[in-house]
């Protein structure tokens, strides 16, 4: 064990190596012996990082204990509606208590994820690197990976060089995940990600640091041209903290969903309006909820922007359930709400809590009186 630490210490942390100590006859067996462990273990770590990765969102998919709809739907890149409709026989025997050994069929796993307007962009990264780890391992077929990039990349990168450049990779897999910015229209959004390559018939591990730029096509956020691709080493906890420093997110410390939905419009006197937005956080406590929204017409321009506020969310089952306003002056041609932003106290501290946010769909029934429906 001795020696192991000394590897580590004169080699990853980038110090001369003291050869003499190497070559010292007391050390040579040790040496041989450690070097046999060390291969071993890099070995056994990237056959677990690619059997993780593959069975990760599979079609079918597999529950694992720990999932929920809501978090299936989040980590395969599709809308909790468009699950549960390609569930509707899980749904009816099981309702929200999926357990462990169930299989899901993942909706449009064969295409691109079509999400929703409101779906963060980190999902679809999400979703793109789901796509390309699955063409890694179905003969090479990119093509869903390939429709998250935008018309314009695409225009500069043909399909057939985005599959070269994967062409001697078998395994990728995000590590860390971060929302940089978002706008209306644009975003930023970095990953770790660790790749598993091919080089002189063995297999090697790299890790790098990316960021990616994001715009909305016809509504749906669209990966542009790569803005940063570094290979980087081991991240200590104080480089990882670093790596977080101009997160506007954060939310990788806050465990847990919280679903979001319009819920009913009100007109009010002299043009005004109020829209209505329902939260349900069965998992989180927070106080202080600060969420921009922007309201967007049907030519994706944001027309105005309002904070909803709530002084609680969550803790006891009777504040699972909260509702919150937002009220404007003029009656707009509102097509839908863009979520720019949205903070919480947890603890104490104020963190961001955009990606913990999870946008539903609300249809609201008929309700009659007299037994039928007219």
């Amino acid at each position: 064990m001795n020696i192991q630490r000394h590897l580590q210490r004169e080699i990853f942390a980038g110090r001369p190596f003291k050869f003499a100590f190497l070559f010292a006859p007391a050390r040579i067996g040790q040496l041989c012996l450690a070097v046999s462990i060390a291969l071993s273990a890099l070995l056994c770590s990237s056959n677990r990082l690619e059997l993780h990765a593959q069975s990760a969102c599979s079609d079918p998919y597999l529950v694992r204990a720990g999932d929920s709809w809501t978090s299936i739907a989040k980590k395969c890149g599709v809308s909790f509606p468009d699950l549960r409709n390609a569930n509707p026989k899980l749904w009816q025997q099981r309702g929200s208590n999926i357990r462990p050994g169930d299989t899901m069929a993942l909706p449009l796993a064969d295409g691109a994820p079509q999400l929703p307007f409101e779906a963060v962009p980190i999902a679809t990264i999400r979703a793109f690197y789901a796509a390309l780890e699955q063409g890694l391992h179905r003969n090479d077929d990119f093509g869903p990976a390939y429709a998250h990039l935008s018309s314009v990349r695409q225009a500069s990168q043909p399909l057939a060089n985005f599959q070269n450049a994967y062409a001697k990779t078998t395994h990728v897999e995000i590590l860390h995940i971060k929302l940089i910015e978002q706008q209306a229209t644009t975003a930023k959004v970095g990953v770790i990600v660790v790749t598993i390559d091919l080089e002189q018939d063995q297999r090697k591990p790299h890790q790098y640091d990316v960021i990616y730029p994001l715009a909305l096509e016809a509504g749906v956020w669209r990966i542009g041209k790569t803005a940063k691709y570094n290979e980087i080493g081991p991240l200590s906890q104080g480089a990882f903290q670093h790596w977080f420093s101009d997160d506007i997110s954060q939310s990788l410390e806050v465990k847990g969903e919280v679903a979001i939905w319009h819920s009913n419009t009100l007109p009010a006197d002299q043009g005004s309006i109020t829209y209505q937005f329902t939260l349900f956080s069965p998992e989180l406590t927070l106080r202080k909820v600060e969420i921009k929204i922007a309201l967007v017409d049907g030519n994706q321009q944001p027309l105005a922007e309002q904070m909803l506020t709530l002084d609680h969310l969550g803790g006891t089952s009777a504040d699972w359930y909260q509702i919150g306003l937002i009220h404007l002056s003029d009656q707009l041609k509102v097509h839908h709400f863009q979520i720019i932003s949205a903070t919480a106290e947890v603890d104490g501290k104020r963190v961001a809590i955009l990606t913990t946010l999870y946008p539903t769909l609300f249809q609201p029934l008929p309700i009659v009186t007299d037994g039928a429906l007219q």
